[in-house]
C-alpha cells in the first residue's frame, strides 16, 4: 500500500511539473527571440579605422632570444567588430618592403569576436625566433625542415587575403637591426592571436 501511495503522489508532482513547464514555454520562446536580436554585432571594423602601432617601436632583438614585440591596435572610429584571429605578419627588406621568407597566416579556428568602442585597442604579440640557438637548430634537424635564412630590416603586416574590404591595415615597421628570416618550411616569424586590453 505504501509503494502504491507513493508511485501515485510521484505522478502528481510530475505531472503539475510539466504543467508548469509548459505554461512558461510561450515566455521562454519570447525571452530567447528577444535575447537574440540584441546580440546583433556592430559592423566589422575597417582597416581605415584601426591605427597600428609596435610596443616597443622597433621591438628588441638578440641572437640567444630572437626578436620580440607587441602588435596594437586602436580603434579611431565609431564601434566596431574585430575579428579574432592571427594577425597576419611577414618579414621585409628594402624601401621597397619586399617580402623576405616565411610569415605567420590566418588560422582556420573561429574565436568569438571583439567590440571595439571608439578609442578601445587590441594586441597581439609578433615575434621572429632565434635562429642561432642549438634548440631551434635541433628542432629543424628533428623535423627534417629546413630554415635557409635570409636577412629582413622590418616587420609587415598583411591585409588578410580572404577578407576584400574589412581586414588588418597594412602597416610595416622598422627592426633594430637585421634579422634572420626561414626562406624554406620553417616559420620563424608569427603573431599571436589578438586580444581586447
Amino acid at each position: 500500500m505504501p509503494f502504491a501511495r507513493n508511485q501515485s503522489a510521484t505522478k502528481l508532482v510530475v505531472s503539475a511539473v510539466t504543467v508548469v513547464l509548459l505554461s512558461i514555454a510561450p515566455y521562454a520562446v519570447s525571452l530567447a527571440g528577444a535575447t537574440a536580436k540584441h546580440t546583433k554585432l556592430p559592423p566589422i571594423c575597417r582597416p581605415t579605422q584601426l591605427r597600428p602601432s609596435m610596443s616597443p617601436p622597433q621591438g628588441t632583438y638578440s641572437a640567444s632570444v630572437g626578436f620580440k614585440a607587441t602588435l596594437w591596435f586602436e580603434n579611431t572610429g565609431t564601434t566596431c567588430t574585430l575579428i579574432v584571429d592571427n594577425v597576419p605578419v611577414q618579414g621585409v627588406s628594402g624601401p621597397s618592403h619586399n617580402p623576405v621568407g616565411v610569415g605567420s597566416l590566418s588560422g582556420a579556428v573561429a574565436y568569438p569576436p571583439i567590440v571595439l568602442t571608439n578609442g578601445e585597442r587590441a594586441y597581439a604579440s609578433v615575434s621572429a625566433t632565434s635562429i642561432s640557438t642549438a634548440a631551434f637548430k635541433k628542432m629543424v634537424r628533428e623535423h627534417g625542415s629546413s630554415c635557409a635564412p635570409k636577412y629582413a630590416d622590418g616587420i609587415e603586416v598583411v591585409s588578410s587575403p580572404a577578407v576584400r574590404t574589412d581586414s588588418w591595415p597594412s602597416h610595416y615597421f622598422p627592426l633594430p637591426e637585421r634579422v634572420p628570416i626561414c626562406t624554406k618550411d620553417y616559420f620563424n616569424v608569427a603573431a599571436g592571436i589578438i586580444r581586447k586590453r
